[in-house]
């Protein structure tokens, strides 16, 4: 047993503040959801963490360009491309950009096909 008067409670309240710190990171964030339109490979601004090259994609309701952070972003791009599936995009927006306001290559923190 734990040290705590009412361990129910206590975790109760731990998760409850995990959560609403989990929310507050996405507060930062918009989304936006497409289906993938375009996608291109090698562009040099869209490299990951180690300075491999990963692939860019533009998604319906943006002509702007979106770049991938990984070879498993990458590989979902690709996969909702082929199965016509949205795409739900995570990316900040630190200067209030919206989807259709926010610079090409942008690097989302999550990308989610539905």
């Amino acid at each position: 047993m734990l040290p705590f008067p009412n361990n129910s409670v206590f975790f109760k309240a731990v998760i409850l503040v995990l959560s609403a710190n989990s929310f507050q990171t996405l507060a930062a964030d918009i989304s936006c959801t497409g289906t993938v339109t375009w996608v291109m490979g090698d562009h040099p601004n869209c490299t990951d963490g180690n300075g491999k090259k990963q692939l860019a994609f533009k998604i319906t309701g943006s002509d702007n360009w979106l770049c991938n952070n990984s070879d498993a972003a990458s590989s979902l791009v690709l996969s909702a491309k082929v199965a016509e599936k949205p795409l739900l995009i995570y990316m900040n927006s630190d200067n209030g950009e919206t989807c259709a306001t926010r610079p090409h290559y942008v690097k989302p923190n999550y990308t989610i096909m539905k």
